[in-house]
């Protein structure tokens, strides 16, 4: 904007919306989907994963959907390892025309999982309470998608957010978690396997961390939409 001459008088820092998603705590019912989906992750740990279509980022990253796919289920089976069930949500689902449904991508990876009966794709469409909700059952979400990561660090459970574009970045840093933004070359190398590993045992020390960036985090976006509301009041 500075660059053009465009004036930077009403700009304000903010967040990501999905920051102010209400937790409803007194007032959610489930659907018979999501409690169905709550009661499989009472059952075990549970890990939560998102993934995506890479196109068009794979040909930036030099790499293809089918390596992200292998890589990945390397470190679900990682996961399996150590003792955890994993379920896969999904943010981008094929409907309103939309053509990308990442509920695809997680299944392409069943077959290269170890232990399919651990591995549960979710194939319901949800908003984001009712996936916040899910989240929340989990120990820790490792997400493609950002906007899942947000949403689960907002329902109170860590996230691991991939790195294939500078936003998951920025968000960690912002936090003060910058080491939960990982680069996919990481993914792609196998080394994000020991990392999430790593990441499981050290949770209740990153759950008090969390805490506190969230909370600092909502508060400015709950500032920040106070300020846009008072905005629109002054044009008024």
């Amino acid at each position: 904007m500075k660059r053009s001459n465009i004036t930077t008088a009403k700009v304000e820092h903010g967040v990501d919306t999905a920051w102010l998603v209400d937790h409803h705590t007194e007032d959610f019912t489930a659907s018979y989907a999501v409690q169905h989906w709550l009661d499989v992750a009472a059952q075990q740990k549970t890990v939560a994963i998102t993934l995506r279509e890479l196109a068009p980022f794979d040909k930036r990253l030099g790499t293809t959907q089918q390596a992200y796919e292998k890589a990945f289920a390397g470190v679900v089976n990682r996961i399996l390892d150590e003792g955890y069930q994993v379920i896969a949500l999904s943010t981008c689902t094929g409907i309103d025309s939309y053509n990308k449904d990442d509920r695809m991508v997680a299944l392409n990876l069943r077959q290269h999982i170890s232990d399919p009966a651990r591995y549960h794709v979710v194939m319901d469409e949800l908003n984001d309470l009712e996936m916040g909700k899910i989240l929340e059952a989990c120990e820790l979400t490792v997400g493609t998608r950002l906007h899942s990561a947000i949403i689960s660090m907002n329902f109170a459970t860590p996230a691991i957010a991939i790195n294939y574009e500078h936003k998951s970045a920025g968000i960690m840093q912002q936090l003060g978690l910058p080491e939960m933004a990982i680069d996919i070359r990481h993914l792609l190398d196998g080394s994000l396997q020991a990392m999430v590993a790593d990441t499981l045992g050290q949770l209740p020390a990153l759950n008090t961390r969390l805490s506190e960036a969230v909370s600092r985090e909502r508060q400015t976006g709950m500032q920040m939409v106070q300020s846009v509301l008072e905005r629109i009041g002054e044009v008024k």
